[in-house]
């Protein structure tokens, strides 16, 4: 089968018929030579990743010559009469020249489709009742998505602050429900007692076993006086409930000794020495438990504290022109990315940008971009905030914590499909 497609800076509508069905090959029309064969490099190297070694093709035509564009198409159709034109993307007047060329040669049968990336539905445009068969048992996944865009995810085993891979089974998963029901009862008291636990793992004193944290406490309080975070070190009300729950092993803590802490395992602790994670954890654990009615997964691909070098160039230091940013969820429904921002604490008018520009590189104009933010009410930029959602169609969620686990875990469902 060979494939016609117009190109567009859309990834998605370059290759979504090649998810459902690999072609032999895969002709890509467009204006623009360095860019078309640039991506076109990049689809045959994701394809042959997955196991499908599809000749990609390139034609360049120019955009408002539709003779040329008819006789393009012609001359395809006669190499290879197994064409199917794919008009869900491309030039207003490339998708003309198709109409003209699928009329002109009814007799031979070339066909002509559409698909609704965000409903995965295809759509017979030629009218003869035929659709291309859906059997290609390709995953699309985030680390896929990122890459056809031309990034790459970084992950902890190639540098620090890397994506980390959870262990997502039965035991964590309820940790993580506990943690969440802790800490929504008072998110900033909540942050507060992880950016705590934080600095006493930043100052550890060596050689204890891992889930133990030994820190001197002037040592600690030094780190949050300079951090502006004067006052209290440890809620023991906050510290009883994780002891209680088996979260924290042990606890110890006077002015005449170092603080001292056992940590449950080595997931727990990371999630008690990054203020956010636990609100990150509880919508991606959403994300993966997320089902249709049939019993199949609502997102085919999720994950967490993404870490995305936009040149797909990795380099274990800080590179000047290096850019990197890391998202706290992304979800993948077919090839609709959903990129989320958790924000525990204050947010700032920036991070707002930072989502968008992420969204806009790595998803285009089928991203969905979402902010969950508990605690915005108590921002003193709330209306800015609010305000700025709006303009960058940021679905904002601003009182998740009020939320029973039903609905919340119903929103997180719907993400994909909301406006």
């Amino acid at each position: 089968m060979t494939l016609i497609e117009f190109f567009e800076k859309s990834v998605a509508e370059n290759i979504c018929t090649s998810i459902v069905h690999a072609p032999d090959r895969v002709i890509l029309i467009g204006y623009q030579k360095n860019m078309i064969q640039k991506h076109a490099e990049r689809y045959h190297d994701f394809f042959l990743q997955h196991g499908f070694d599809i000749d990609f093709q390139c034609k360049i035509v120019d955009k408002n010559n539709v003779a040329a564009i008819i006789s393009t198409l012609e001359s395809i159709i006669d190499l290879y009469p197994d064409c199917i034109i794919d008009i869900t993307g491309g030039e207003d007047l490339y998708i003309f020249a198709a109409g003209i060329v699928c009329e002109r040669h009814r007799d031979r049968n070339v066909q002509v489709h559409y698909i609704n990336i965000r409903s995965g539905v295809t759509y017979d445009c030629d009218m003869d009742g035929e659709k291309i068969s859906e059997d290609n048992p390709l995953r699309y996944s985030v680390a896929d998505n990122i890459r056809l865009y031309g990034g790459k995810i970084v992950y902890d085993y190639e540098k620090e602050n890397g994506a980390h891979i959870w262990n997502l089974d039965d035991e964590f998963k309820q940790d993580i429900r506990t943690m969440w029901e802790i800490c929504r009862t008072d998110c900033g008291v909540w942050n507060w007692q992880m950016d705590v636990l934080a600095a006493a793992e930043l100052y550890r004193e060596p050689f204890y076993n891992p889930m133990v944290t030994v820190a001197a406490r002037e040592v600690v309080s030094a780190h949050m006086e300079n951090h502006g975070r004067n006052g209290f070190l440890f809620r023991y009300d906050l510290i009883n409930k994780l002891i209680d729950e088996g979260l924290v092993r042990s606890f110890e803590f006077n002015r005449s000794r170092p603080i001292h802490i056992e940590y449950k395992n080595e997931q727990v602790k990371r999630c008690l020495t990054k203020s956010g994670q636990v609100l990150e954890l509880i919508i991606y654990l959403a994300a993966c438990e997320a089902r249709e009615k049939n019993g199949n997964p609502t997102y085919n691909d999720v994950m967490t504290g993404v870490l995305i070098d936009w040149d797909g160039d990795i380099h274990n230091s800080n590179v000047q022109g290096d850019a990197e940013n890391e998202v706290d969820v992304i979800m993948m429904r077919g090839m609709v990315p959903v990129f989320v921002s958790c924000k525990n604490g204050n947010v700032a008018v920036d991070e707002l940008y930072k989502l968008q520009s992420v969204a806009n590189n790595f998803g285009g104009k089928y991203a969905k971009k979402v902010l969950i933010a508990p605690r915005i009410e108590r921002s003193i930029n709330e209306l800015v905030l609010r305000e700025r959602c709006k303009e960058m169609q940021i679905n904002l969620i601003d009182d998740i914590e009020n939320w029973s686990e039903d609905k919340l875990f119903k929103t997180v469902k719907g993400l994909w499909s909301q406006n």
